[in-house]
């Protein structure tokens, strides 16, 4: 059972896609709140949310094997109460928490230290990105991103090659080293791109 706060651009989503490909495994989503911060402009695969599925997430983090927590949430975090996953913890239930940002980044938001991160006992993921450098003692595992059916039309030779770009964050790189998708720094060299296809006819 993952747990998420926000949709994590539907990683725990692919992440639950690839697990259901297993025999006998049953791997399953909630979210917290779908549309918080740039989310609501965006749309990605859910499987069940808080506002609308309360019981049936508290059913299934009861019954589940494995408890797969990401990134705001830890053993002392009340926003799926009557979820008590320090409870859950000291009973020696497996759980994980994977982090898909740096450990300065979910303390902000968690409003707790960064060495409050860092020493959280649940054993520790992280995709081989830059969250890596920040929490050595975590381990690797593959960022899973299956093709969209939408973007993956064949497209014929004649057509105009398009590009998407959609983050999910809009610093720049100088105003946070690692929290960025580097949004003011794409835009221009897509900008420039448009511009030099244009002056060749493209």
């Amino acid at each position: 059972m993952h747990l998420s706060t926000t949709p994590l651009v539907g990683a725990p989503g692919s992440i639950c896609r690839a697990l259901n490909m297993h025999e006998g495994v049953e791997a399953r989503w909630a979210v917290l709140d779908a549309t918080v911060g740039s989310y609501d402009k965006m749309v990605f695969d859910l499987d069940l949310q808080w506002k609308n599925d309360r019981q049936q997430i508290i059913d299934l983090v009861q019954r589940c094997d494995v408890l797969h927590l990401h990134n705001f949430i830890g053993l002392d975090s009340k926003i799926f109460s009557p979820i008590d996953f320090r409870v859950m913890w000291n009973q020696r239930r497996t759980i994980v928490r994977h982090f898909h940002s740096t450990p300065m980044w979910v303390a902000k938001n968690m409003g707790v230290s960064e060495e409050t991160i860092l020493n959280c006992p649940i054993p520790k993921l992280v995709i081989a990105q830059h969250q890596e450098r920040f929490i050595g003692n975590a381990r690797l595992v593959p960022n899973i991103v299956f093709p969209s059916s939408t973007i993956c039309r064949l497209r014929s030779n004649d057509a105009p090659l398009r590009i998407g770009y959609a983050p999910s964050r809009f610093l720049s790189a100088r105003a946070a080293r690692w929290d960025t998708k580097g949004y003011p720094e794409t835009v221009k060299m897509l900008q420039r791109l448009v511009r030099t296809a244009r002056k060749q006819g493209l």
